[in-house]
């Protein structure tokens, strides 16, 4: 069980990266790679929240 919850938390960690790097792409003419970087570290955050609120106690 606890490989399937991984497989499935790692799927929707490089779902949520994969949405903000085509985003980012599509809006390039908007962004810096210093914009996409931090964009990153708080998506990273975001996404520790939210799988820390939905598989712990």
């Amino acid at each position: 069980m606890a490989v399937n919850q991984t497989d499935s938390l790692r799927q929707e960690i490089e779902a949520l990266r994969k949405e903000l790097y085509v985003s980012a792409i599509n809006h390039s003419y908007l962004l810096t790679s210093k914009d996409i970087y931090q964009a990153s570290i708080n998506l990273d955050k975001v996404i520790v929240k939210y799988l820390q609120k939905r598989y712990c106690c």
